[in-house]
């Protein structure tokens, strides 16, 4: 079957484009000719522009100025990680992409937050992240899509109900939203893992040169994406009484200056093999989490605020107590972690997620036969 996928497949984000690449790889690995929809509108580009549009209007011109100056100085750093982020985009992405237009037995809508609401777009969902306006597609389903925060009114209920209900099969990435899909009239929601997770650590390193430049000294990476999370200090207190060199990975350049220790010109590939080799993560970035437990490497996490689907997969995984309170002074002890067990549990997981998606494309292949048919005696 052809299977576009209509997700953020061109976002600098480095959970967003690993997951994208994933679910292809996946689909593709079934026996698919899977793809993405390269759909990309004029507020996702504008994100990505070395000065956005968007964000100065309305600014008077001394801070516009300002935002201006400022960008451009934080391009020391920010130039070197976008040009990693669109040649890991050229390598993985772009082969795999096709029109809207383009003739698809299935769409499958996700992951990522795809349906949350757009700021750009005054606070609305986006249609066509529901497979709204694409008249080249026969059926529609959902992997692992996510709204983020969950702030729907009745209206937007009704909205959900009409667009889901042309979909077969409708899978989310987090139990908050799976329940106000129900609650929203919804049926048959389920809720399944994330699409790098659909991968084990063996696939990865099949996909991607992970181990390619394995360093020779032990280090600690610091995966620092959400502000007030981790007390820096605390971090480097741990790793010297370990003789651990810190390695810190910012997941959002921010800053006009850094310490050399600071790796701000990763991109995708450079973020897993940081992950794969460390002897410790710190991560305050949910797919610095997922990938932590894929490659066994030990962990702590911690997040300032919506903690919610770490959370659900620590449980999942039984791995509960290496979500730390933010801020924390004083770091565990970092007791070994029983990845067996844990890579037990992950497999039901994913086991249970490729059952979803080999009975989507059952359903997709028994609608298409009875289109078929239909289309067959209408023609005698």
């Amino acid at each position: 079957m052809k299977i576009g996928i209509l997700t953020y497949h061109r976002s600098h984000n480095y959970g967003a484009l690993l997951q994208a690449v994933a679910l292809r790889h996946v689909l593709a690995e079934m026996g698919h000719e899977a793809f993405f929809i390269d759909y990309w509108p004029e507020y996702h580009k504008d994100i990505y522009r070395v000065v956005s549009r968007q964000a100065l209007r309305g600014l008077s011109l001394p801070t516009k100025l300002r935002r201006i100056t400022s960008t451009l100085l934080r391009y020391r750093y920010d130039g070197p990680r976008r040009k990693r982020f669109f040649e890991f985009i050229r390598q993985y992405i772009e082969p795999h992409c096709r029109p809207m237009h383009e003739r698809m037995d299935l769409v499958v809508c996700g992951s990522d937050q795809i349906w949350r609401k757009q700021s750009r777009l005054g606070g609305h969902f986006n249609p066509v992240y529901f497979g709204e306006d694409i008249p080249a597609a026969k059926c529609f389903a959902s992997y692992a899509a996510s709204m983020g925060i969950i702030d729907i009114n009745e209206a937007d209920r009704a909205d959900l109900r009409r667009w889901l209900s042309k979909f077969s099969d409708v899978s989310v990435r987090e139990s908050d939203l799976a329940e106000a899909l129900r609650e929203a009239g919804v049926e048959n929601v389920r809720q399944v893992v994330d699409p790098t997770l659909l991968l084990d650590a063996d696939g990865w390193r099949r996909l991607m040169p992970v181990d390619e430049g394995r360093p020779e000294r032990r280090y600690a990476l610091f995966y620092d994406l959400m502000p007030d999370s981790f007390d820096l200090t605390a971090i480097r207190r741990f790793c010297a009484a370990r003789g651990l060199e810190l390695k810190i990975m910012p997941g959002v350049i921010r800053n006009l200056s850094y310490p050399k220790e600071y790796l701000t010109a990763c991109g995708p590939l450079e973020m897993l093999r940081l992950i794969a080799n460390a002897d410790l993560v710190f991560t305050s970035s949910f797919h610095g989490l997922v990938f932590s437990i894929i490659f066994n490497r030990p962990f702590m996490t911690a997040f300032a605020k919506n903690a919610g689907r770490a959370a659900s997969l620590l449980q999942a995984t039984a791995l509960q107590e290496r979500l730390l309170t933010p801020m924390a002074n004083q770091l565990p002890d970092c007791a070994d972690i029983n990845f067996p067990a844990v890579n037990a549990r992950l497999e039901a997981l994913r086991s249970a997620s490729f059952d979803f998606l080999k009975t989507t494309l059952d359903h997709t292949r028994a609608t298409l036969a009875q289109t078929a048919a239909l289309e067959g005696d209408a023609g005698h």
